[in-house]
């Protein structure tokens, strides 16, 4: 049998079996953990997701959540930019896009299909990549790119999602 090792928090215990080896044995240290090579220092967790503005390819513009509401079914909006906590938001690892504790999520998957946040559950319906040389943010589901309705500058236009056309509609600058 193969030697193993289980750790338990701070204690050690070294299994190597029924083996005739006599120069090793079973121990228990109080230490704390190693983590080996790097001076004995936790390993360095996941680098933190930036967040802030997501800001559109028309000049000015920024995603927002209407009146900052947390409820179900809010609007996702274009705003003039303004650096309030409703035009926060994460591209996450998972490929959602967080703002308020919420996700940007999709009523569909035809064109025109709007916007809204919801509660993260994971559907594909909350799925969004990146596309750096396009700035377009996808939603892998419908294949449909992230828009602001006929180029509108107007403050409050409901974001939708429609068919990639690389327009300045289409351009988002995710926060670095």
């Amino acid at each position: 049998m193969p030697p193993s090792f289980v750790t338990d928090g701070g204690t050690l215990t070294l299994d190597l079996g029924t083996s005739a080896n006599t120069g090793w044995a079973t121990a228990a240290s109080s230490a704390p953990p190693s983590y080996g090579g790097n001076g004995g220092s936790k390993p360095p967790g996941p680098a933190p997701v930036p967040t802030g503005p997501v800001r559109s390819g028309i000049a000015g513009k920024c995603v927002d959540v209407d009146h900052g509401s947390t409820a179900d079914g809010t609007r996702v909006q274009s705003w003039s930019c303004n650096g309030s906590a409703a035009q926060e938001f994460a591209l996450t690892p998972e490929g959602t896009l967080r703002g308020i504790g919420k996700c940007v999520q999709l009523d569909g998957t035809g064109i025109h299909s709007l916007a809204t946040l919801w509660t993260c559950d994971g559907g594909g319906d909350q799925k969004w990549t990146y596309n750096a040389s396009t700035k377009a943010l996808v939603n892998p589901q419908s294949g449909r790119c992230l828009d602001i309705p006929e180029s509108s500058a107007q403050d409050g236009t409901q974001l939708q999602i429609f068919d990639c056309n690389a327009t300045a509609a289409q351009q988002w600058t995710l926060p670095a």
